[in-house]
């Protein structure tokens, strides 16, 4: 559910999209589907909330919430895909936002929580397909929490791993749909790839640097049948497309794109790529420039010309996009 950043998170849903966490469901759409995005704004603690052309993947007018002010600079996002709540990190006092997402996709009252203080300055996370897990990237300690989610979405005792010493700031983080492998982002040009197992807890990790192309990494997200990954690289301002291995969650043979020149990150520790199965777009959030970029995702599963967005002057550093699926 990761994607930190500015990351970037792909979500393909059956009700649900989150990611930034990012989590992938597949899309059942029909004629009376209705999209709607979040966008996390790191410089002024909001959401932008903005409704989705199913059409061509616009966005139309977008609204701010200041989730009652528990937002305090917001990075990662991620969806609940069993109850409707919407989990956000806040870098500057290290906590989680825990909102209920009304039936018109409005927030109700936010609470938070700092993970019995296992986080120091979250930046992504991401549920478990299930919603009984959530995984958070701390920039500050090197260390992801795992915490087990109880049946009114709040947490139980966390727990913090360091990767067998494979997490190096480590930013946005996200899960494949079956939750057997989590890729971490990392502030070394690296990601780390770890199993996850029965219990919920990281197993051995290992790391990739996309074959050479990762660039300070932030964020990862999938194509709809999980066959490629794509991350956002802030140095080099593009993202990179990396064939993934089904059987050991390794990349291979990735490649670069710039989105048509429209990317534009900054060091702000997350780009949270939302890849979208329902309406076929990308988007990716650009920090460098209050924009969105809107990218129509072809059937190799690559970029095509993309398009940019402020969200009628919404955005404020950007830094991730999830999405909800209503049928």
């Amino acid at each position: 559910m990761r994607c930190v950043i500015t990351f970037f998170a792909l979500i393909l849903a059956t009700g649900w999209l989150t990611a930034c966490g990012y989590k992938n469901y597949h899309s059942n759409t029909s004629p009376n589907t209705r999209l709607f995005a979040y966008i996390s704004n790191a410089s002024n603690s909001t959401l932008s909330l903005c409704p989705v052309s199913m059409t061509d993947g616009s966005l139309g007018t977008c609204t701010t919430t200041n989730g009652n002010a528990t937002f305090q600079r917001p990075l990662g996002m991620s969806i609940n895909p069993s109850i409707s709540l919407i989990y956000i990190t806040n870098f500057t006092n290290s906590t989680i936002s825990i909102c209920p997402i009304n039936s018109d996709d409005s927030l109700g009252t936010c609470t938070t929580t700092n993970a019995n203080g296992t986080l120091s300055n979250p930046d992504g996370i991401a549920l478990n397909s299930t919603g009984t897990f959530a995984y958070i990237s701390s920039v500050s300690n090197n260390t992801v929490a795992t915490c087990p989610i109880n049946s009114d979405g709040s947490f139980g005792t966390c727990t913090a791993s360091n990767g067998n010493g494979t997490f190096s700031a480590p930013q946005a983080i996200n899960l494949n749909e079956a939750s057997t492998f989590a890729y971490i982002s990392n502030g070394n040009a690296s990601m780390s790839i770890c199993p996850i197992n029965g219990n919920g807890s990281l197993g051995t990790c290992t790391t990739s640097t996309g074959n050479g192309t990762f660039q300070e990494p932030q964020g990862l997200s999938f194509n709809e049948t999980e066959t490629f990954a794509y991350a956002g690289n802030y140095i080099s301002n593009n993202l990179s497309i990396c064939a993934v291995n089904s059987t050991d969650g390794s990349l291979s043979a990735c490649t670069t794109t710039t989105g048509n020149g429209t990317f534009n990150f900054s060091v702000n520790q997350v780009i949270g790529l939302f890849m979208s199965s329902p309406s076929h777009f990308g988007y990716i959030p650009n920090d460098g420039n209050d924009t969105v970029s809107i990218c129509p995702i072809n059937a190799d599963s690559s970029l095509a010309t993309c398009v940019t967005t402020s969200g009628n002057g919404t955005f404020s550093q950007p830094s991730a996009v999830v999405m909800t699926q209503r049928n």
